[in-house]
């Protein structure tokens, strides 16, 4: 197939329709040889390691270069919940050195966070305890000073923390340089962080809470310092929600941080009422 515009405009249109049409990259790939040199990478630009399924991408972990999906690979979803394939994700890791976000659901210490150092992150959603066992299986402090975590903007924590012994740096967390969304999953966690990242952080504009309780039986335990805070937003997700919306933000659409970023705007505009209110509402239209 000759083309019909110039290269460069060509290839836009291609990798625009790839990332906005991902359903349609297999046909694309038939194309010509050009197109399928330029979208051949987005096919693997998003990947799944979930539970007993065979995850798709191994074949091309098996034939590809190892350049190729170092620069291909963007997002990672790994549930490993029902049975692992730590293995699996481990060898997406290895050559993936790449990659932007990743989520990963319950994991052993060691294997991953060895995996996890030499990446520069901006997105990380992760149960923090399983990672910081020590080999003895003895729990540690999380290390917040680790460089892979400095290049973090979004950062979703799944676990509980606020009592737990191995966390015990809310100040290191709060210095993160690139922090600017933080997600915390119980209340007891989102008061805490409250107080140490929202009164110490340079960069945090949103703390999420993702906690399930309703918003409004908690209203009454959460300090007004709090609540009259624009970044403060209470968003819960079940696991499959969370999970459906991860993929719709990785392949750029609205996902629960996009959303919580439009609500704090909109408090900001005082388009929110009452100005107490923290979590959405279908009329806000978001």
């Amino acid at each position: 197939m000759d083309p019909y515009f110039p290269p460069e405009l060509e290839r836009e249109i291609f990798e625009t329709s790839a990332v906005l049409y991902p359903e349609t990259i297999p046909s694309l790939l038939l194309v010509a040889h050009r197109v399928l040199t330029w979208i051949e990478p987005f096919l693997y630009r998003v990947i799944s390691v979930i539970g007993h399924e065979e995850p798709a991408f191994l074949p091309a972990l098996r034939t590809k270069p190892a350049g190729f999906l170092r620069k291909a690979v963007r997002h990672v979803f790994a549930d490993m919940r029902v049975s692992t394939h730590m293995s699996d994700l481990g060898q997406v890791l290895d050559i993936a050195l790449d990659v932007e976000s990743l989520t990963v659901f319950p994991a052993t210490s060691e294997y991953l966070l060895e995996r996890l150092k030499p990446l520069h992150l901006k997105r990380l959603a992760i149960l923090l305890e399983p990672v910081f066992h020590s080999d003895d299986l003895t729990v540690t402090a999380v290390e917040f000073t680790l460089p892979m975590f400095a290049s973090i903007t979004h950062l979703d924590l799944f676990d509980g923390i606020s009592d737990s012994a191995y966390f015990e740096h809310w100040t290191e967390l709060a210095a993160l340089p690139a922090l600017t969304h933080l997600a915390l999953s119980t209340l007891c966690d989102v008061l805490r962080g409250a107080k140490h990242v929202l009164g110490n952080s340079k960069t945090i504009k949103i703390l999420v809470s993702m906690d399930p309780s309703d918003p409004e039986d908690d209203a009454p335990v959460i300090p007004e310092r709090v609540v009259n805070d624009d970044r403060f937003v209470f968003m819960a997700l079940s696991t499959a929600q969370y999970q459906e919306d991860w993929h719709v933000g990785a392949r750029g659409g609205v996902d629960f941080w996009a959303r919580a970023e439009r609500f704090v705007e909109k408090k900001r505009r005082k388009e929110i009422e009452p100005r107490s209110r923290h979590w959405i509402l279908p009329e806000d239209g978001i």
